[in-house]
């Protein structure tokens, strides 16, 4: 005990105001303390979102969700074949409706994930009525709340703030059944990481290459300057100082870029060399946010969508759906049913809660009909649960799960009847022309905008390279050297044919090196690129 305390007092005495003990710094700046990553640089679960990617990735994580809808189901037979929406129960509302008086769901999903995300745990406390049923979802901070096993049981301590003018906090115990707790990976099955602590270094060292990169443009992009002055120029280190701020003051910073200086007294100035180092921050930035995508799980992070087709988006959603959200999806339906339902309805089975993701598994409107209609003829899926993925009201009988072409008792179609007793069902075959019509004019609209959309970029991308004249005709041939494959993954997915697809985007390059090359760019109305979009959607939409 005695050399505890002298070994105490020593370590004690020998902090300075230069280097301060660490309690020292601690009991000054309060529980609130930063932690520093290795590069110097504080990093916490706020400060993170400086960082341009680890917001980009924070947001698309918690914005998915946030746009998926949870929905509380009943099952409506035993055999659990046929479902509705629990619209009636307390916890539905709550979901899909209103979580409490100050959110909607869909921001009320965003925080409780963000906290779950990049604090480790996600936490709301459930209100109940005096029949126990839920009645509000209140947001606990995660910076001011813990959970704790006490006497083998779970429980919340939270910090929460009783008095708005004098900031006067009490803290309140929470019984787990009376909280959401969302986790993220932990060791004990209580409680999460911190990301944000994991992660310190890495994102510590991408907001270091940042500010080192403010810091270098912030100098006209030179690395360095040393002046040179001969002996007996300055008085003292006071004239010198002041001279050199004076210098800064003139020559420092983007504004101040090419503006001509002048050394007088025989001062000279030395530019130093840029290191290969500070040559290669970009490549190292890049780097950086890769790595936030691996600690976020995401496939990519960069948004560089220039060689994304719009198939391999649809492949990148899956992936992301896959490898990324459902492992917060799924923790959500599981802790949901587990809280928010009553006892009875647990121990019956006839309630379960599902985040509805078909908005993100719908490929182009061509495929997702044609994928539809294959799943309610092989009895997947009802038609009604179809009708659902592109958000088309339910029909009457449409619940059953049946072929509607084969089912027993279904009239025949129209050229059936008409071939057996002359005449067919006029009535029906109107409706079935209007239903096509209906769905070949959605489906022209949702090929024509894409296809606007890529004829777009392709003028904006001429009219910056058209510019410089010089290298115009070289970049038309690099360009579309690479743009045909774009094209054809794009028209590969609207059409569904490979070598029709290929076809086409040969086509369509072939005619607009034609076009640039018969007259000067600024001669060509942007609008026929527009045009051509049209009569393109028009051709793919009757294949």
């Amino acid at each position: 005990m005695f050399h505890w305390f002298r070994n105490t007092v020593r370590r004690i005495l020998a902090a300075t105001t230069s280097s301060p003990a660490s309690w020292f710094v601690e009991w000054i700046r309060g529980n609130d303390v930063l932690s520093e990553s290795d590069s110097g640089i504080p990093v916490d679960g706020q400060t993170c979102l400086k960082y341009a990617p680890v917001w980009n990735a924070v947001n698309r994580v918690c914005g998915r969700v946030a746009q998926l809808p949870l929905i509380l189901y009943e099952w409506t037979d035993a055999d659990q074949k046929k479902k509705r929406r629990a619209t009636e129960h307390p916890a539905y509302r709550l979901l899909k409706r209103e979580p409490n008086k100050q959110m909607i769901p869909a921001v009320f999903k965003e925080l409780v994930q963000y906290h779950a995300l990049v604090f480790g745990n996600g936490r709301a406390e459930i209100v109940r009525n005096g029949r126990a049923d839920p009645t509000a979802l209140i947001p606990l901070l995660p910076d001011r709340t813990k959970t704790v096993l006490i006497n083998g049981d779970k429980w919340h301590i939270t910090e929460v703030i009783v008095d708005a003018e004098t900031q006067r906090t009490e803290k309140r115990k929470i019984r787990d059944e009376n909280c959401l707790h969302i986790p993220g990976l932990g060791y004990d099955g209580i409680a999460g990481y911190a990301l944000w602590d994991l992660a310190k270094n890495s994102w510590g060292l991408g907001l270091g290459q940042e500010k080192r990169a403010n810091k270098f443009y912030r100098n006209n992009a030179v690395p360095g300057l040393i002046l040179e002055a001969p002996a007996g120029t300055f008085e003292d280190d006071e004239e010198a100082k002041k001279f050199l701020t004076a210098f800064r003051e003139m020559q420092e910073g983007l504004d101040n870029t090419a503006r001509t200086g002048l050394l007088r007294n025989g001062i000279k100035a030395t530019k130093l060399s840029m290191s290969d180092q500070e040559s290669q921050t970009v490549e190292q930035r890049k780097f950086q946010r890769q790595d936030v995508a691996l600690w976020f799980m995401l496939e990519t992070i960069l948004g560089d969508d220039e060689t994304v087709s719009y198939n391999s988006l649809e492949q990148k959603h899956l992936a992301e759906l896959i490898n990324c959200l459902n492992i917060w999806l799924v923790k959500w339906q599981e802790e949901c049913e587990r809280k928010l339902l009553r006892e009875r309805e647990k121990l019956a089975d006839r309630h379960f809660i599902r985040f509805s993701t078909g908005a993100l598994l719908r490929t182009d409107m061509k495929t997702t009909y044609t994928m539809l209609s294959a799943a309610v003829r092989g009895t997947i899926m009802t038609q009604n649960e179809a009708r659902e993925v592109i958000d088309l009201p339910p029909v009457d009988g449409g619940d059953e799960l049946k072929n509607p072409a084969i089912t027993p008792g279904n009239p025949p179609p129209p050229e059936e009847s008409a071939g057996k007793d002359g005449a067919g069902d006029e009535k029906d075959g109107k409706e079935e022309k209007g239903q096509a019509k209906e769905m070949q004019d959605r489906l022209r609209g949702v090929i024509a905008g894409r296809l606007a959309e890529l004829a777009a970029v392709e003028v904006k991308r001429i009219e910056a390279a058209a510019a410089t004249p010089e290298t115009f005709t070289k970049w038309v041939n690099g360009f579309y050297a690479k743009w045909q494959k774009t094209l054809t993954d794009a028209v590969q997915s609207l059409a569904g044919s490979d070598q029709s697809a290929e076809t086409i985007a040969v086509a369509w390059c072939e005619e607009s090196r034609r076009l640039l090359a018969a007259e000067p760019f600024d001669d060509i109305a942007p609008t026929l690129w527009t045009e051509r979009a049209g009569e393109l959607a028009d051709q793919l939409t009757s294949l």
